[in-house]
C-alpha cells in the first residue's frame, strides 16, 4: 500500500459528500478505475490527480494529503511562525506588518497550499488593521471621548490576536483573524492588490508634488521613449515598434526585475536537434521557455538558476564577460544560438490593458467562410455578462486565453482574440485533435476502407507488426469501438503516472502505436473507460493503413475540402519525431466552430452530409458516463440546474463545447499549458463558461 492516509481520506471525504466512485469520476477527469486504485492503496497518484479530486470534492488538497514526516511538519511550523509572528515588527517600522508576511507568502505560497492560505489571511488582517489605525487616528482629533478610546485599543487588540494565532497554528495549524476584510480572495490577483494598497501613500505624495512627466513606455518591447524637449501623449505609437505608448507611472514596480530577465532571452538548442526560445514577460515579470509558440514558466530560484514546471533546475551559464552563453538541464548543456528573436505578445490587449473599460463589443465580421454573424443581444438575455468576460480577460484575470468564439442560434455572435492572435492564426489543438481523428474513422468506414467499428483492431496491423507483447484472448477481442470509447482494457491512463501506458511514458518510445498495442490488458475490454492518448493515435494510424493514404491526405479529401477548410497544418507522425508537436492539428478558430456546428447538425454542413448521421449519433451516445466516440460528456451544475455538453479539449485551454439544448457552440483556444501543475486548477474556460456564458442564457 503506497499511501494509506490518502486512500482512507479519499474514501472518507467521498462518502462525506455522498458521492459514489462513479459520481466522483463524473465530476472530474479522473477515471473510476484510478479512483478505485487510489482508495485501495494500489497507487501513489500524481499531485495533479490529487488536486483534481480535491477540487471535485470542494476541499483543500491538505484534507487528502496528511503530513507523515515529522521533520517536514517542523519546517512548516517554522514558516507559519514567521508568517504570523513577524507582523509584530511593524510596530517599530511602518508598513512592515504587511510587507514582511507578504514577502514570505510570495516566496512560499507555491510550496504548500497551507502557506498560501495562511499568508493571505495574515496580510488581509494586517491591511485591515493598518487602515483601521489610520481611521482611529483621524477619530482621535475629530471625535471627543470615543476617538481616544478607539485609538488606544487598536494596538493591544492586534497584539492579542497575533499571539493567539501563533499559539493556534503551532498546535493545530489553524488560524482565526476577526474583523479581517478579504481584500485578497485569490492567489492570482493578490500581489497586485497589495502593491496597489501600499503604493497609495506614494501616489498621494506624487500627486502633491504637482510635477508632470512626459515619460512613456511600450509594454511589448519595453523600450522607453523620453525627450526633454518633446511631450509624448498616451495613445501615440512607440517610435521603435509602433505599438501604443502607456504612461511610465502606470508601469509596475517589477520593471527592474524584468530588465534583469531580458539578459536570458534568446534562441537556444533543445532536445533532438530542435530549438526553443527564452522570453521575458513585462506583464508578470516571468521568464518563459517557448516551444512551438507554447510558453512554459521558469521560476527564479537563485542567481542564474530557475526551475521548470517539473521542479527541474534550469541553470544558465555565462562567459568571462558575464554574458549568457547556454543553459543546462540535468547536466545536459544547450547552447545559445542567437539573441535576435521575435517575441510573443505578453499582454491580452496592449491597447486596452490600462483601461479595459474602453472595450466596445463589435458584431463579428461577415466573411465567405459560411458562418452567418449576428449581434450578441439577439441571442442572449444577459449579454452584459459576456462583455464582462471579455473585459476580465483583457484585465488579465483569465490569463493566456487566446480566443473566445460563441455560435448560437445559427449565428456567430462573439469573436474575440488576445495576445496577438487573430482569426487567421492556425492554433494548436493538442488533445482536441483526438475527436477529429474519430471523425476520420467514421469517414473511413463510410468510404468502405473499414468494415465497421465492431471489427477487431489487431488484424488491421498484422502487416505492420510481426507480433504484440502480452498477447491473450482478451487482447485479441479488442475492437475499434473499444478504442473509440476509451474502453480498451489496456494499462493506459493519462491521469495515472503509475500506468505503463501513461502519455509521458509512451512518448519516450520510438513508435507510439506499437508501444500502445504492446501494453498488457488489465480490465475487460469494453467495460471501464480509461483516457489514453495512445488509443486515439492508434486509430489515426488505423485510418492510414486501411485507406493507404496519409491521415492528412484523407482528412483533406473527405473532411476539410468539403467544408471549405483550407488553412490548417497537420503532420501526423505518431512516433518520437513528434515529441515537440504531439502529432497535433493546427486549425483556425472559426473552422473549429464550423466543425462543431457540423456535428451539432447531425453531420450536415450547409445541407451537405459530411459525416454519416448514424456516426454522429453514436459519437455522442453515452457509451460510458464520460465518453462517446473520443468526445467527452461534460456538464456544469449552476443553482441546481445541469447544463450538458459534448466537449473535446486539449492541454492549454483548447475547449470546443457543443450545447444541443441551447443550439450553441463555444470555442476557446489558449496557452495555459500544464495548468494543474502550475496553478492547481483547470484552465480558464472551465471557470469562464459557468461564470459568464451559461448564466447569460436565462
Amino acid at each position: 500500500m503506497e499511501n494509506p492516509s490518502l486512500s482512507k481520506n479519499l474514501v472518507y471525504q467521498r462518502k462525506l459528500k455522498g458521492y459514489t466512485q462513479e459520481e466522483l469520476a463524473g465530476k472530474t477527469s479522473v477515471t473510476v478505475r484510478t479512483i478505485q486504485r487510489i482508495e485501495k492503496g494500489d497507487v501513489n497518484p500524481h499531485l495533479q490527480t490529487v488536486k483534481l479530486l480535491a477540487a471535485a470534492l470542494e476541499i483543500e488538497v491538505d484534507d487528502l494529503l496528511n503530513l507523515e514526516n515529522p521533520k517536514e511538519e517542523a519546517i512548516q511550523n517554522k514558516w507559519l511562525l514567521l508568517l504570523h509572528g513577524t507582523p509584530l515588527l511593524g510596530f517599530g517600522i511602518p508598513l512592515f506588518n504587511i510587507l514582511i508576511p507578504l514577502f514570505i507568502w510570495i516566496h512560499k505560497r507555491e510550496d504548500n497550499p497551507l502557506y498560501e492560505r495562511h499568508g493571505r489571511t495574515v496580510v488581509n488582517f494586517q491591511i485591515t488593521m493598518t487602515l483601521l489605525f489610520a481611521l482611529s487616528f483621524i477619530g482621535l482629533v475629530t471625535i471627543q471621548g470615543y476617538g481616544f478610546f478607539l485609538f488606544i485599543s487598536i494596538i493591544p487588540f492586534v497584539v492579542i490576536v497575533i499571539l493567539g494565532n501563533i499559539i493556534s497554528v503551532l498546535n493545530t495549524q489553524k488560524c482565526y483573524y476577526p474583523l479581517a476584510i478579504p481584500f485578497l480572495r485569490s492567489q492570482k490577483t493578490a500581489v497586485s492588490k497589495v502593491i496597489s494598497i501600499l503604493l497609495l501613500f506614494l501616489a498621494i505624495n506624487f500627486s502633491a508634488s504637482g510635477q508632470e512627466t512626459s515619460l512613456f513606455y511600450c509594454p511589448p518591447c519595453d523600450c522607453q521613449a523620453h525627450e526633454t524637449n518633446e511631450t509624448f501623449h498616451e495613445g501615440e505609437a512607440c517610435p521603435y515598434c509602433e505599438m501604443e505608448l502607456i504612461p511610465m507611472q502606470n508601469k509596475t514596480q517589477a520593471s527592474k526585475s524584468y530588465q534583469q530577465l531580458l539578459k536570458y532571452e534568446g534562441k537556444y538548442d533543445y532536445l533532438s536537434g530542435s530549438t526553443l526560445k527564452i522570453m521575458a514577460s513585462p506583464m508578470d515579470t516571468t521568464l518563459y521557455a517557448v516551444i512551438e509558440n507554447a510558453k512554459y514558466p521558469l521560476f527564479h530560484v537563485a542567481a542564474d538558476t530557475f526551475s521548470n514546471v517539473q521542479d527541474t533546475p534550469v541553470i544558465f551559464q555565462r562567459n568571462d564577460q558575464g554574458d549568457i552563453t547556454s543553459y543546462t538541464v540535468d547536466g545536459q548543456p544547450f547552447e545559445l544560438i542567437t539573441t535576435d528573436i521575435t517575441k510573443l505578445v505578453m499582454y491580452p490587449r496592449v491597447e486596452l490593458f490600462d483601461h479595459p473599460e474602453g472595450y466596445v463589443y463589435q458584431t463579428p465580421e461577415e466573411t465567405n467562410d459560411g458562418l452567418e454573424t449576428g449581434h450578441i443581444n439577439s441571442v442572449f438575455k444577459k449579454d452584459e455578462r459576456i462583455k464582462e468576460m471579455v473585459v476580465a480577460t483583457i484585465k488579465g484575470e483569465h490569463p493566456d486565453v487566446h480566443s473566445i468564439l460563441i455560435y448560437k442560434d445559427r449565428k456567430l455572435v462573439l469573436e474575440e482574440y488576445f495576445y496577438g492572435y487573430d482569426r487567421n492564426t492556425e492554433h494548436q489543438l493538442r488533445s482536441a485533435t483526438k475527436a477529429l481523428i474519430g471523425s476520420l474513422v467514421g469517414l473511413a468506414i463510410e468510404a468502405g476502407a473499414i468494415d465497421s467499428e465492431q471489427d477487431r483492431l489487431l488484424p488491421y496491423f498484422k502487416d505492420e507488426y510481426e507480433s504484440f507483447d502480452h498477447m491473450s484472448d482478451q487482447k485479441k477481442s479488442i475492437t475499434i469501438q473499444n478504442f473509440l470509447t476509451y474502453r480498451h482494457g489496456l494499462d493506459c491512463e493519462n491521469n495515472d503516472p503509475e500506468s505503463t501506458g501513461n502519455e509521458q511514458q509512451m512518448m519516450k518510445s520510438s513508435d507510439w502505436v506499437k508501444y500502445t498495442l504492446d501494453l498488457p490488458v488489465v480490465t475487460q475490454p469494453g467495460k471501464t473507460p480509461s483516457y489514453c492518448t495512445g488509443a486515439a493515435l492508434t486509430l489515426g494510424r488505423l485510418v492510414e493503413i486501411a485507406t493507404n493514404k496519409t491521415l492528412e491526405e484523407f482528412a483533406d479529401e473527405h473532411l476539410f475540402k468539403p467544408m471549405g477548410i483550407t488553412h490548417y497544418d497537420w503532420r501526423f507522425d505518431p512516433d518520437s519525431s513528434s515529441r515537440q508537436t504531439f502529432s497535433q492539428m493546427y486549425l483556425q478558430p472559426r473552422d473549429l466552430v464550423k466543425l462543431a456546428t457540423m456535428y451539432m447538425n447531425e453531420g450536415k454542413w450547409h445541407g451537405k452530409q459530411i459525416l454519416p448521421e448514424a456516426w454522429v449519433q453514436n459519437t455522442f451516445k453515452e457509451h460510458s458516463s464520460e465518453f462517446g466516440y473520443l468526445w467527452e460528456h461534460k456538464y456544469f451544475a449552476i443553482d441546481g440546474k445541469q447544463y450538458n455538453s459534448y466537449m473535446t479539449s486539449g492541454n492549454g485551454g483548447q475547449k470546443i463545447n457543443i450545447w444541443p439544448e441551447f443550439n450553441m457552440v463555444t470555442v476557446f483556444t489558449g496557452g495555459n499549458y500544464n495548468s494543474y501543475e502550475l496553478y492547481g486548477k483547470s484552465t480558464p474556460p472551465n471557470q469562464m463558461i459557468p461564470k459568464y456564458i451559461l448564466p447569460s442564457l436565462n
